[in-house]
């Protein structure tokens, strides 16, 4: 399978076509993220590295800075033509 491109994931972002998990949203709450924070990585991120063997879709990590010189990693994968 081909990397997974930045821009694929911003536009699956811009069009609402995320599955928030309830593991995803547990880890969340346990870390005092927020959604918001998951979508400005995405959206103003970079890709820093790909897990093409990760199950059950092809997964890379996303890295930003966000205000307050806050870091976020998020993984991410695109399967069913959802984030």
């Amino acid at each position: 399978m081909d990397d997974l491109k930045i821009d694929d994931l911003r536009s699956l972002v811009s069009a609402e076509r995320i599955i928030w998990t309830e593991h995803l949203v547990l880890s969340l709450r346990e870390r005092n993220i927020k959604r918001d924070d998951v979508i400005t990585c995405i959206q103003y991120g970079e890709i820093i590295e790909q897990y093409p063997d990760a199950y059950p879709y092809h997964a890379c990590l996303v890295f930003a800075m966000l205000t307050d010189y806050k870091s976020l990693h998020v993984v991410c994968g695109i399967g069913d033509n959802n984030l």
